[in-house]
């Protein structure tokens, strides 16, 4: 049972029962010395006479836990519980314990810190020192599981060693960083259109259109609705000729309507969910009414759907994004007669009774985790109940896209978005943080979803922002623009019912404020996408907190900064009306940076330890680490075209720093950080003089120009222009 990972060897896996194959693992589970019965002496583990086991594994009272990716409440779980069972949850509350996906990763953070790692697709339950506060409980359900242990000297080394078991995460192309405007939904060409020239109109730098629900013909996938848009592929073209991009919204329900050549093509395959009665294909409702499911375990089914989006990929859509797929599931035919009648009993009475009340009140209709056993996946020759691989079905989805565009074009990155998945899906694609509220909680919960998500290997992952439910305030969308400048992903989104949030919809001020923050990314953009692709081909969180660098922060998991990258702390405002915060600065001094449209630059140093930062609206507090250096360039319109020939450096050392900067065309793939065209910049300090290096690695020598702003520690600033064509040394 127990097997030494290679080439990891501090990893040690183990197996019980009879688990499912998900696929998290890079390499096949056949590959491994599987020897059942022999428990670990760390934990204690008990089979619960066939319903699943239980596995307990005791804490020290020092011991902080963080990980399980997306999930409510702090970042430090000790004393929460929590249930992954991928759901629908529009409205989600501290009381929610489970989400839209299930990341059974966690970290146990002490001197010498382990990951574990509980890989089962079916429903687990986590108490995490509720019920006994020396104790992690972990509840699975289903016919086994396999369980990684992850010993380390450090979080970085668990998580790379976790990486290097289940994956490299996904590096998506450089515009997918530009920001993205959408909304449930943009009823038609003329107002997408409409979008785009208030963009230009605004001077917003945007990249990315997305198409909602609404440019199908009544929901059907794959249809584009006719009289909303009549020509797709002009409007494409249209747009790509002013650098924005469409993607468009692909449910998995199929709407069950004869004549719908998408439904009688799977129909007709046998490609559709059954009934785990064996009456037929299983029948719910979604979007579109009447609708069946596909059975993406099957990989003819999957390479038939992954077909499927070449048509509008065809009319130039330009990447996806997989929602509604844990799958949701609105009511089925049998639950709506079974509420009717009960319902129709209890009027009958004419009385109002208890049970009258709460079926008025709350139908409990969408949702019901019954329905999850009334329908089956076909597994090879076995037929297996959704409810025991129910947190794989929007991961195996978002494969069948993922290897659908791979197919078509091998040699290029794709924009793939999922709304549930799984561990493995994090090489797949990227994820979003599901149907948030304008809620200042919300934003909060966002710098909390950031850290832990990007810890269980999604790196490229971000929040609505503004919130996709209730009505957000100028106020709001301004901090909430603030943040998303410095997440991987950077989506304004908004329901139908919601007040409109584009940048444009309040004032004049909110306005300039989101411009000055979506054009301050583009300006970081040489930082955040080179330090991004790097993060991810090193086996690293990109976004991480304070703790994952210091371990003297680990008694500070909550406190609400992250690093974007290795160089930046970010310390966002995350409630109404106020103009500063505090910030904790670990353990060295740190460069203070004000920040604007075109970017960094030095203001400060600011000494190790705790300080009020102030920030009226117009400004976030950031601040550099000792030892780094930051490349920014002119902010462009756009991220299509190629990669810039004029950048500006911001520096804080009193020795030395460095930075590597990508030259590549933003979409082809490479197999390793290596092969990536770079130029890598460094600054030391020789007797007070300033000097640089500048080497260009696995690219041709180009013009570049170089201007660089270098602080140390004392608060003394250098400055420093170079031209180069080829690699340089210079003071």
């Amino acid at each position: 049972m127990l097997r030494v990972a290679q080439p990891a060897p501090q990893v040690n896996v183990f197996c019980y029962g009879a688990p499912f194959d998900t696929g998290a693992f890079v390499a096949p589970s056949q590959e491994w010395d599987w020897r059942n019965g022999i428990a670990p002496k760390w934990c204690t583990i008990e089979e619960q006479q066939g319903a699943g086991f239980t596995v307990t594994i005791p804490l020290l009272q020092s011991d902080a836990l963080v990980g399980l990716g997306q999930h409510m409440g702090p970042v430090g779980l000790r004393g929460q519980q929590f249930r992954l069972f991928a759901a629908d949850v529009p409205v989600h509350t501290p009381a929610q314990r489970g989400m839209y996906g299930s990341h059974p990763f966690m970290i146990v953070l002490r001197d010498e810190p382990f990951g574990l790692f509980f890989d089962s697709p079916g429903p687990i339950t986590i108490d995490a020192g509720v019920d006994d506060r020396e104790s992690l409980v972990v509840r699975i359900e289903g016919p086994g599981f396999y369980l990684a242990r992850i010993d380390g000297s450090s979080p970085a080394s668990v998580v790379r060693s976790y990486l290097q078991l289940v994956g490299q995460p996904y590096v998506p192309p450089r515009w997918a960083f530009g920001f993205h405007q959408s909304r449930w939904s943009y009823a038609d060409e003329a107002e997408v259109r409409e979008i785009a020239a208030k963009m230009e109109q605004h001077n917003i730098p945007c990249d990315v259109i997305h198409l909602d629900i609404h440019y199908m013909k009544d929901y059907k996938v794959f249809t584009v609705d006719p009289q909303r848009f009549p020509d797709l592929s002009r409007l494409s073209d249209d747009l790509r000729a002013r650098g924005i991009r469409l993607i468009s919204i692909v449910d998995p329900g199929v709407k069950a309507e004869s004549g719908y050549s998408v439904y009688e093509q799977g129909k007709e395959l046998g490609y559709y969910c059954k009934r785990a009665d064996g009456e037929g294909d299983f029948v719910a409702a979604v979007w579109p009414g009447a609708t069946v499911l596909p059975d993406f375990f099957r990989p003819e089914v999957r390479e038939w759907w992954g077909g499927l989006y070449m048509g509008l990929k065809e009319q130039g859509i330009s990447g996806f994004w997989n929602d509604m797929n844990e799958p949701s599931i609105f009511y089925t035919p049998q639950a709506i007669k079974e509420f009717a009648g009960r319902m129709q009993a209890l009027v009958e009475h004419e009385a109002y009774t208890e049970e009258l009340g709460n079926m008025a009140f709350s139908p409990g209709l969408s949702g019901r985790e019954s329905y999850y056993s009334e329908f089956c996946h076909t597994v090879g020759e076995a037929q297996v109940i959704n409810r025991f691989v129910h947190n794989l079905y929007g991961t195996q989805m978002t494969r069948a896209l993922a290897e659908a565009l791979e197919r078509s074009e091998p040699d290029k990155r794709h924009f793939v978005l999922s709304r549930s998945s799984y561990p493995g899906m994090h090489r797949y694609g990227a994820i979003w943080t599901g149907d948030n509220h304008s809620w200042w909680e919300h934003l909060a919960l966002n710098v909390q979803m950031l850290i832990s998500l990007n810890l269980t290997g999604f790196l490229f992952v971000g929040a609505d922002t503004g919130g996709f439910g209730g009505d957000c305030t100028g106020e709001m969308l301004v901090r909430w623009t603030q943040l998303s400048a410095f997440a991987p992903f950077l989506r304004n989104h908004a329901a139908m019912w919601a007040c409109p949030q584009e940048p444009w919809a309040f004032d004049d001020e909110t306005l300039s404020l989101c411009r000055d923050a979506i054009t301050m990314r583009y300006a970081l953009m040489p930082y955040i996408y080179s330090e991004f692709v790097r993060s991810a081909t090193h086996g690293e969180p990109f976004i991480r907190g304070t703790f994952f660098e210091f371990p003297q922060a680990q008694r500070r998991l909550n406190d609400g900064q992250f690093f974007c990258g290795r160089a930046l702390l970010v310390a966002p405002l995350m409630e109404a009306a106020v103009e500063g915060r505090d910030v904790h600065l670990p353990q060295q001094p740190w460069l203070k940076v004000s920040h604007g449209p075109t970017g960094l630059a030095g203001e400060s140093v600011w000494p190790a330890g705790s300080a009020f930062a102030e920030a009226p609206l117009a400004e976030i507090p950031l601040f550099l680490r000792l030892g780094s250096l930051v490349p920014m360039c002119p902010p462009p319109r756009n991220l299509s075209a190629e990669a810039p020939s004029s950048y500006r450096l911001l520096g804080f050392t009193d020795t030395s720093a460095s930075c590597e900067i990508l030259l590549d065309d933003g979409e082809t793939r490479y197999a390793s950080w290596r092969d990536y065209p770079k130029l890598v910049c460094t600054v030391t300090r020789d007797s007070g003089k300033l000097c640089c290096s500048a080497v260009f690695k696995a690219a041709a020598a180009r013009p570049i120009t170089l201007e660089l702003e270098v602080w140390d520690s004392c608060g003394g600033r250098q400055t420093l222009h170079i031209e180069l064509s080829a690699a340089i040394e210079t003071p």
